[in-house]
């Protein structure tokens, strides 16, 4: 799991929003979970207008988003493919 705390970002346009995104899909290629925490308003509403704000996991703080991240079991590896 992983926690990205967002409390100082002060500018968000489409090329943070990217990154989040790519930052989620890798996460979820290893089998871990993101959680964001503490959203600046505006980038919540650049999130919620442009439409990803539905798919990240979201703690309030971050003592909450860490409780999220310790309470979360942790998906099993995938097993290795056979050869042949």
């Amino acid at each position: 799991m992983l926690v990205v705390d967002l409390s100082d970002v002060t500018f968000g346009d489409s090329m943070g929003v990217g990154v989040l995104v790519l930052l989620l899909e890798q996460s979820r290629r290893q089998q871990a979970g993101l959680v964001l925490t503490r959203l600046p308003a505006r980038l919540e509403r650049i999130l919620s207008i442009t439409g990803p704000r539905t798919v990240f996991q979201v703690a309030p703080s971050l003592e909450q988003a860490i409780q999220t991240v310790t309470a979360t079991p942790t998906a099993p590896s995938p097993k290795p493919q056979e050869a042949g």
